[in-house]
């Protein structure tokens, strides 16, 4: 994390026209756009294009940055609105509904699931559980788009839940409540569609 003083000076700095400055913030900045735009966008090709556009419109308007948020919360919150105009003008929805009814939830495989959701894998055990954590990442790539979107924000980019809330305009419980959501949804598909496979047999 970046002091609030270097922040603010990189950006006047900007403002000003250091170019260097400028490729500075690209570098510093670059995974959390990518980690919005990956998010929340399926197309590589447009993810690319969208990167570029968003980082033109964080120059463009640097300067009405007005210091009352962090700065890496203001570049989130671009990244954010410039996907939403990109999948409202596609048509792509938002939200998508899944049938309780069609997943299945074997207690065996509960609390297991849980902790590859909610707190990630221990480092002696990354190797044996990379298969799961494979698994994990396609079925993230199939949550409706918020449901990622707030995935991404809380478990990649480590913000908080008033982070998330600044950057896509919903009230704090609604983060809380589509992170629940999400984390729900993805355990109920990783149980129905991998309970039968070996690797969810282990340990068990």
């Amino acid at each position: 994390m970046y002091a609030v003083e270097d922040e603010n000076r990189l950006v006047h700095e900007i403002i000003e026209g250091d170019k260097e400055k400028y490729r500075i913030l690209i570098r510093r900045y670059r995974r959390l756009v990518s980690t919005v735009v990956s998010g929340m966008i399926s197309n590589r090709d447009d993810r690319q294009e969208l990167g570029q556009e968003i980082f033109v419109k964080i120059y463009k308007n640097l300067s009405t940055f007005k210091f009352r948020s962090k700065l890496s919360t203001w570049i989130a919150r671009i990244a954010y609105n410039t996907c939403i105009k990109y999948l409202r003008k596609k048509r792509i929805p938002l939200l998508e509904d899944t049938s309780e009814e069609k997943l299945k939830n074997p207690d065996n495989l509960e609390s297991r699931i849980d902790t590859f959701v909610s707190d990630g894998l221990s480092p002696d055990r990354i190797l044996e559980e990379k298969q799961i954590i494979e698994m994990l990442s396609r079925e993230i790539e199939n949550l409706p788009v918020k449901y990622r979107v707030v995935i991404s924000f809380y478990h990649v980019e480590n913000m908080s839940m008033g982070e998330i809330s600044s950057i896509t305009g919903l009230p704090e419980g609604t983060v809380k409540s589509q992170l629940f959501r999400a984390r729900k949804i993805l355990k109920e598909r990783i149980l129905m569609l991998y309970r039968n496979e070996e690797i969810c047999q282990k340990n068990i």
